[in-house]
């Protein structure tokens, strides 16, 4: 293994900076949740984790993206080569931005060499969001969620990024879904180059919150179009997509509940990297958006269960309809058939009377006028 490079996930127990005791940041399990994904068992057959980057189906030769970006005051942002990192990010007027996709092993022990990083932590499988402190730089990492609405599932993989004096360092295994927003931003702030890496982290982590509340808005409509179902399907069917959507819904909640430990450190007074006026109005600001998309979840998962009620009423209703039907129909054969068997009975050497014609007709006549008394009895009742 190069120097720069460990293979197992990293944690520094508490770091001293400049006389500032700084602890690691990471949530871990609660009872009742899974131990690496941090999600609730019950909801784990809706969660599909990425692997490490070792792992051949996640990170094929061929498949590794590299972009550098170059942010100068007053310049239009330029794409650089990776050679020219160490120069570049040697003068405090500049600010550059690496983002790796696609990763392999081998890419991030060049990239610990290149910008002198004494630990990374992505070499490990998926884990839930950190904050890892040390001496030049901080290591942070998130979940980006990818649902799947056809299988109702919810794809979690990591976004490391590591941030120094004058760079970023991003790196997926997959592309972000949203790095053209990121792109578009900070080709039109100049802001960038002043907070250097701290603004630049501020402005992808807004990106991810702003994606999550798209896929918040997904789970809305597609609990709305549960609701429609409802109504109208009573089906097993029904009642299976429901389940798979409150477990997708709850996932979806539980990873993005993962990061308030992360973002709440970023507001700590005695976190040096992203201090000051000019930076921490900006986090406290990622903070509620946070909690606002929290809330909007739990919502969202109170809006599947008022859905099953919905469901459970239209089954008991139909149900109820159908067992009135048969009473309905039972109560009117019921006088009939008793009709039928005194007719029937053997009765004809003590009166003869009833077993001619006019016998038969007082039969028919009889058994009509029972069934419009019943069923004039439930109009009356309003039955029927």
């Amino acid at each position: 293994m190069a120097d720069g490079v460990v293979e197992e996930e990293y944690r520094a127990p508490r770091i001293d900076l400049e006389g500032k005791t700084i602890p690691s940041v990471a949530g871990g399990p609660s009872r009742g949740e899974d131990e690496r994904s941090g999600v609730s068992e019950s909801v784990l057959e809706a969660l599909d984790l990425e692997g490490s980057a070792k792992d051949e189906s996640t990170a094929r030769e061929g498949d590794t993206a590299l972009g550098v970006w170059l942010y100068r005051q007053d310049a239009v942002p330029c794409e650089v080569q990776l050679s020219e990192v160490s120069e570049l990010i040697s003068h405090d007027e500049n600010f550059v931005w690496i983002d790796l996709c696609g990763y392999q092993e081998r890419d991030l022990e060049k990239l610990g060499r290149i910008l002198d990083l004494h630990r990374l932590g992505v070499l490990s499988a998926w884990q839930r969001p950190q904050l890892d402190v040390f001496q030049r730089s901080f290591f942070t990492s998130a979940t980006i969620a990818r649902l799947d609405s056809s299988a109702f599932k919810v794809h979690a993989s990591q976004l490391d990024l590591f941030l120094g004096e004058n760079y970023l360092l991003s790196a997926h295994k997959l592309p972000l879904p949203f790095a053209d927003k990121i792109m578009a931003r900070t080709y039109q702030n100049p802001q960038v180059v002043q907070h250097d890496s701290a603004f630049m982290l501020y402005i992808v982590l807004d990106e991810l919150l702003g994606y999550y509340e798209g896929l918040d808005e997904d789970i809305e409509e597609q609990i709305e179009k549960m609701e429609q179902r409802a109504l109208t399907d009573a089906s097993d069917d029904l009642l299976q997509d429901l389940v798979q959507v409150k477990r997708c819904t709850f996932a979806l909640r539980q990873l993005a509940d993962q990061h308030q430990n992360v973002f709440q450190a970023f507001l700590r007074p005695d976190f040096p990297y992203l201090s000051g006026e000019g930076v921490d109005v900006y986090y406290r600001d990622l903070e509620t958006r946070l909690q606002r998309l929290l809330d909007s979840l739990a919502a969202a998962r109170e809006a599947v269960n008022g859905t099953f009620d919905i469901y459970v009423s239209h089954v008991s209703h139909r149900t109820n309809n159908t067992i009135k039907v048969l009473t309905l129909v039972s109560t009117v054969l019921l006088p009939n058939w008793l009709i039928l068997s005194f007719f029937s009975t053997a009765f004809h050497q003590i009166v003869p009377s009833f077993y001619n014609e006019t016998g038969f007709v007082v039969m028919l006549v009889t058994m009509a006028v029972v069934t419009v008394g019943v069923l004039y009895a439930f109009h009356r009742q309003r039955w029927i």
